[in-house]
């Protein structure tokens, strides 16, 4: 959803969550320079925000999530928590990772 081109998402093992274009109108092509990270941590799968293409949900080990906005580069701490009524939350090692559409 991005203009000219959309991006890609995805995980690498013990090195983070990342970002980048999935192509480029560079004569050098895709620089490492045009990734970013969108989380730290073992990299998981990414969700992007189906109406703002700037947020994107990422996570990484136990369930940690994040919302990380790719203008400001602000990253938020969204995982979910039980409060003291309910049982604590488990997840083994990746969350749940799903959005609602509008």
């Amino acid at each position: 959803m991005n203009f000219p081109f959309y991006n890609i998402y995805g995980g690498t093992q013990d090195n983070n969550s990342l970002g980048g274009p999935s192509r480029t109108i560079s004569n050098h092509g895709i620089m490492n320079s045009d990734w970013y990270i969108t989380n730290g941590g073992d990299g998981f799968e990414s969700a992007i925000d189906p109406e703002n293409p700037n947020i994107v949900y990422a996570q990484s080990q136990y369930g940690w999530l994040v919302r990380y906005d790719r203008l400001s580069g602000e990253k938020v701490g969204i995982k979910p928590m039980a409060n003291n009524n309910m049982e604590a939350l488990r997840w083994n090692w990746d969350a749940p990772l799903t959005y609602k559409p509008s």
